[in-house]
């Protein structure tokens, strides 16, 4: 077992918090003031103190999400676990929803003001962190003496895919080390779940865009109808005047000529209300034209709709279970996994491991439980530890976890 003190920190809407709140508060602001990256691990040297901190930007601008892990004494000498630790508890925190999470754009916030407020999360996922970093027995061994050739506060910043042994003696002997990592930081699970709701906001906003359309051409076409109504009525007025205006000149003259001149005008202001009328009639069948387009798209958007719920629905009967990590027991032969059951199932549940040369695999019948689960599947004692196998847990022919042991 390590002994290491476990931080998590960060700044969400109501600026920075950090748990457990103490001195350490500059060291954690000074890691996101320095970050080059979107993730990026910072080891600090202070004396016999290793800070060994991680730093994932969030979506939102100033957000970001920080753990930290401190020795005293002692040091890792792999890097990359680090990253793969750090990483998964990122995902296991936006799989919950309490601290951080995804909204409907895709994008990972913050969904909290303060870690205080969720100290039962809090604890769960350092517990989480805690049982990654015992994992690296291993690698951790003792720490140099200080090189007082160095400045206290120099700086050396560095790839992730610089050699591993370039990065450990840089951290020993420099107070601040940057290893940044500009891709690939997100887990597979993360990934799935990050380009489904994207594309289902971009559906729904393509959808909202047409309704607004079809809605403001009705509205627009319906204004018009008024108007010509308003043009009939007082052509109609005026022709009435008109017509009595004529009849008392014809009273005042008593002249044919005049009487037939007025049945003239009364005749062509017939076949302007006639006109009217047409263009009223036209103007209708338009509207009702828009009515059922606009109707159409509302079908084809509740259609659409049912399909998603559809997807959602053969997704879900596909992997009734959300793998969220892995570890694997060289000596036993067991793969060890916690998972998330999203309903009760009975499955045939297969493993695999593969190293480039050789490839092990099993399987066996498997009863997924509702709720956050551990369990284990056999798979071969043949495996070495001194090589490096990629883990993969299927159900058929589909990929549901795995990781690197």
């Amino acid at each position: 077992m390590v002994n290491s003190s476990i931080y998590i920190f960060g700044s969400f809407d109501n600026g920075y918090t950090q748990y457990p709140d103490n001195y350490a508060k500059g060291i954690f602001q000074n890691f996101f003031a320095q970050a080059r990256s979107k993730s990026q691990i910072i080891i600090h040297r202070d004396k016999e103190l290793m800070y060994y901190g991680y730093v994932r930007k969030l979506d939102k601008s100033s957000q970001y999400i920080g753990f930290c892990v401190l020795l005293n004494g002692m040091m890792f000498s792999n890097i990359s676990n680090l990253f793969v630790i750090f990483e998964n508890a990122v995902a296991e925190l936006v799989s919950h929803g309490d601290i951080i999470a995804f909204n409907e754009c895709g994008d990972i916030i913050s969904t909290t003001s303060s870690l205080v407020n969720k100290l039962k999360e809090v604890n769960s996922i350092t517990a989480m962190i805690k049982n990654g970093i015992n994992g690296m027995e291993s690698y951790k061994k003792s720490l140099p003496p200080i090189n007082y050739s160095i400045s206290n506060t120099e700086q050396k910043v560095f790839a992730y895919n610089y050699p591993n042994d370039t990065l450990i003696d840089a951290s020993c002997k420099y107070a601040y080390t940057y290893v940044a990592k500009d891709k690939g930081y997100n887990t597979a699970s993360l990934l799935g779940y990050k380009g489904i709701i994207r594309k289902l906001h971009k559906e729904k906003e393509e959808l909202s865009s047409e309704y607004d359309k079809l809605k403001s051409q009705y509205n627009k076409l319906n204004k018009q109808k008024k108007q010509y109504r308003n043009v009939v009525v007082l052509c109609v007025v005026v022709a009435v005047c008109g017509i009595g205006l004529f009849f008392l000149n014809d009273s005042l003259n008593s002249t044919q000529q005049t009487l037939e001149q007025t049945q003239s005008e009364n005749v062509q202001k017939g076949k302007t209300i006639q006109e009217l009328n047409s263009n009223i009639t036209t103007l209708n069948g338009n509207i009702s034209h828009l009515e059922s387009s606009l109707s159409l798209e509302q079908s084809k958007r509740e259609e659409a709709e049912t399909e998603l719920n559809t997807l959602k629905n053969i997704y879900l009967e596909q992997q009734p279970l959300f793998v969220k990590s892995t570890s694997f027991n060289f000596n036993s032969g067991w793969l060890s996994f916690e998972y998330y059951g999203y309903y009760e199932k009975t499955v045939t549940l297969g493993v695999r491991a593969l190293d480039g040369d050789y490839s092990y695999s099993n399987s066996t019948t498997f009863n997924v439980e509702k709720g956050h689960h551990s369990a284990s599947i056999y798979l071969s004692s043949n495996l070495s530890s001194s090589r490096w196998y990629s883990f993969e847990l299927l159900i058929g022919n589909k990929i549901i976890g795995g990781d690197r042991h």
